[in-house]
């Protein structure tokens, strides 16, 4: 497999989560050497597909949906969240300390 047909695949995740409120859902894209891309939004699926593949990022954050396109971060005068679901990031090496068994992201299946 190559990394276009991952990064498809997880386009189309996405996107399906997403669907209609991508145009007022801030993405951020961590690229290779940590450069940080924020207030990311899209117009329709497949500027979404295209820029996803062109930057190939490391790391995808999907943030809140806004009362405005994110990506209008410099011309809207409110720019605010309305909507955000309740993430919990759980890193597995933050435990390694406690853990029994294994390190790092291994874990005994």
């Amino acid at each position: 497999m190559y990394v276009e047909d991952v990064y498809l695949l997880l386009f189309m995740f996405i996107y399906t989560y997403i669907g209609a409120l991508i145009k007022r859902r801030e993405f951020n894209f961590t690229l290779e050497g940590d450069i940080f891309i924020r207030y990311l939004a899209y117009t329709s699926k497949e500027d979404f597909k295209k820029d996803l593949l062109k930057k190939l990022p490391h790391k995808i954050d999907i943030g809140a949906i806004f009362n405005a396109m994110p990506s209008m971060h410099h011309s809207v005068k409110n720019l605010a969240p309305e909507q955000k679901e309740l993430v919990f990031d759980i890193d597995m090496t933050d435990y390694d300390d406690v853990r029994n068994c294994c390190s790092g992201m291994y874990y005994v299946s």
